[in-house]
């Protein structure tokens, strides 16, 4: 049973539900009160993020590869582009769009990237979705301003795809949120019934066991209040990326896994170039 709630983020507040259903509700009311593109896709006809064993897969992985554009209407200081989290097999970029409030608030464009899920997907072919998203945005989303600021942001297993992908061209900075680096324990939990993690996977998509990215800000954010686990990811990642030269940040919040967002956004230009 301990490791059942190795990595149940419930156990850390006292209703998750409530606090689900309200980020819906009030990402409803963001798409409600301000501009935004909507389910923008970001695959071309020569993009295959699945398979030719698995054609029956290719709807939904194509229905996933979108993205959100909420636009700032004044004059902009950059663009956030976020990854939502769910352990890679739960939630929609829509439950997040709240975030749009400080983000625009603080003069920056917000752009939320969907991406594939597991069982249906592979966490490789999640990851190369993600990575297909910022090849797309890098080459054709003209109404992104790369003179100005692009920062990746990443919240839970968002935190892992943005960490994978920090090398990115596209990319000026990096925060990761209450993330998650070594997938090793994440194989052995109950997280894995879902992801089926291959060997080479464990290997080769564990942040923790790559080189570290270079020539990038990387800022590592985590809640005092998260599973122990978290924190600790969080705190063995920065220091990897510290002892290899990497510039990296660790800033701990006095939050858990869910306030973590409005504590980080509603202070945006506290941590912002």
């Amino acid at each position: 049973m301990k490791k059942r709630y190795h990595y149940d983020n419930s156990a850390t507040v006292a209703d998750e539900g409530r606090i689900l259903d309200d980020f819906k509700i009030r990402s409803k009311i963001a798409y409600e009160r301000y501009p935004h593109i909507f389910n923008c896709s970001y695959l071309t006809k020569h993009d295959k993020i699945n398979d030719k064993k698995a054609l029956q897969r290719r709807s939904f992985l194509k229905d996933r590869a979108t993205y959100d554009l909420f636009l700032n209407q004044k004059e902009s200081k950059g663009t956030i582009l976020f990854i939502h989290g769910g352990y890679w097999q739960w939630c929609d970029k829509t439950d997040f769009a709240f975030i749009a409030q400080p983000i625009l608030a603080a003069g920056y464009h917000l752009l939320l990237i969907e991406y594939p899920l597991a069982p249906t997907a592979t966490l490789t072919e999640i990851n190369r979705a993600i990575t297909i998203a910022l090849d797309y945005l890098y080459r054709y989303e003209k109404r992104i301003d790369q003179t100005q600021p692009t920062l990746l942001i990443g919240h839970s297993a968002g935190a892992h795809l943005a960490a994978l992908n920090a090398n990115h061209p596209l990319i000026d900075e990096v925060w990761l949120l209450s993330g998650l680096y070594q997938l090793e324990s994440i194989a052995k939990s109950h997280l894995n019934r879902a992801l089926q993690l291959s060997p080479k996977e464990i290997e080769l998509l564990s942040p923790q066991s790559l080189p570290a990215p270079m020539g990038k800000e990387i800022k590592i954010i985590v809640g005092q209040n998260e599973l122990p686990e978290l924190i600790y990811q969080s705190l063995t990642y920065h220091q990897k990326l510290s002892t290899e030269g990497a510039e990296s940040e660790l800033i701990l919040l006095p939050s858990d896994h869910y306030t973590i967002l409005d504590d980080l956004f509603n202070q945006l230009d506290r941590f912002s170039p």
